[in-house]
């Protein structure tokens, strides 16, 4: 889904520590 990605994108964007789960 792409507002999935998107959400994604912003939560790693703002918290780039979630991108070590």
């Amino acid at each position: 889904m792409l507002l999935a990605t998107f959400a994604m994108c912003c939560v790693t964007r703002y918290n780039p520590r979630l991108l070590s789960f």
